[in-house]
């Protein structure tokens, strides 16, 4: 751990020492997180920014809050976000502010189909997508069978095609309706704001930083079939414009953030840390009331003694 330790200070006073502050953000996406996001920005040294973003989602207003929050110190194109692991859901929409993304082997981003809770559930949740894709299969359904009747009853002859009209109408309808009278139009209409929300701040990120290939946006939002849809480095380049590897020194701390403050998200309460002040402050010898006299961060040391499997 200590010779990890080593080289990623190593890495870290490189990377700062060609002008690129590093931010790590592990775990939901809170406005907690998006406070602590803002403090960190006040310590601003350099002219460039690395966000290393580990996250499987969280309130899209905290993370539009924090894109803006960054492009606003550091502007859009000198801000990059790296992403060693999982970055789903309001993650990705933090991913549409950013002029580059750093993509690992192992990242991984995630639809923006907003989730909101479950009825009668406190803990699970549901795309913002489910209800709507289920009125519109019942909907094709309906019309499908719809025609199907109308023309099995009009082959039969005999009977004017009103009728036939009026027949086939009403055995839809015999089938449909108690399935239709399950569907909450509140439930409804809150699912469809979930998507809007998505929608909106998407755009306005993406017009400052012009990071989305066209229709981008549209397929975040609607393309992919579930909420945990594994959009990898590959996938990425068909939606961002801007995708490219780690350099070595990116993947050192990457990997350690992964490994080491990430470890699975085993996380409840986002970790975030000013790598650069805890790191150069390390090899000067430095200290906080938050870190050991080392400046090494006491969640990345205590995780060297963690029972909880390394990713």
């Amino acid at each position: 751990m200590d010779e990890a330790l080593k080289k990623l200070g190593e890495s870290v006073q490189r990377l700062e020492q060609s002008g690129v502050d590093l931010i790590a953000y592990c775990g939901p996406i809170t406005i907690g997180g998006y406070h602590e996001v803002c403090d960190i920005l006040e310590q601003k040294s350099n002219e460039k920014v690395i966000l290393f973003l580990c996250t499987f989602g969280g309130d899209p207003n905290a993370g539009y809050r924090i894109a803006r929050a960054i492009t606003h110190h550091y502007g859009t194109d000198n801000f990059s976000i790296a992403i060693p692991t999982d970055c789903k859901s309001a993650g990705t929409l933090v991913c549409i502010a950013a002029s580059e993304l750093i993509f690992f082997n192992k990242g991984e981003l995630g639809p923006l189909d907003t989730q909101i809770f479950k009825q009668d559930e406190i803990f699970q949740r549901s795309s913002g997508l489910d209800l709507l894709r289920g009125m519109s299969y019942l909907n094709s359904e309906a019309s499908k069978l719809f025609q199907n009747y109308l023309h099995d009853i009009s082959r039969r002859g005999g009977i004017s095609t009103k009728s036939a009209s009026e027949i086939a109408v009403n055995m839809v309808k015999g089938l449909y309706t108690p399935m239709y009278a399950q569907i909450d139009p509140l439930r409804l209409g809150e699912m469809q704001a979930a998507l809007q929300i998505a929608f909106e701040y998407g755009t306005r990120l993406n017009d400052k930083s012009k990071s989305l290939q066209q229709d981008g946006l549209t397929r975040l939002i609607h393309e992919y079939p579930t909420h945990g849809f594994a959009i990898d480095r590959a996938e990425a380049r068909t939606l961002f414009r801007c995708v490219n590897p780690p350099s070595e020194d990116v993947r050192t701390i990457g990997d350690l953030v992964a490994n080491f403050i990430w470890n699975d998200g085993f996380i409840p309460r986002p970790k975030i840390f000013n790598l650069t002040k805890d790191f150069t402050q390390s090899n000067n010898g430095g200290s906080t009331d938050e870190h050991h006299g080392d400046g090494i961060p006491k969640d990345i040391e205590k995780s060297e003694d963690s029972d909880e499997p390394e990713s």
